[in-house]
């Protein structure tokens, strides 16, 4: 089991490092992946406070994240 971190997750949400995003990407392809809680709350933070992301985009992001049947 892979265990994301938040750069990880924020990378492929934000799709401002392809590389990154890709891997992220195929790593959920690949192998079952877990988010700890932590990790979650800061992805939220740092997608509103320092990017300025609307809180429904947030939620309609990290929903379509958590439908990938290996999250």
């Amino acid at each position: 089991m892979k265990i994301f971190d938040t750069n990880a997750i924020l990378r492929f949400l934000l799709g401002d490092d392809v590389k990154k995003a890709t891997r992220v990407r195929d790593t959920m392809e690949r192998e079952t992946c877990f988010v700890p809680t932590e990790v979650l709350a800061e992805v939220v933070y740092v997608l509103s406070k320092t990017y300025k992301v609307k809180r429904s985009l947030i939620q309609q992001k990290l929903s379509e994240f958590f439908r990938d049947e290996n999250i």
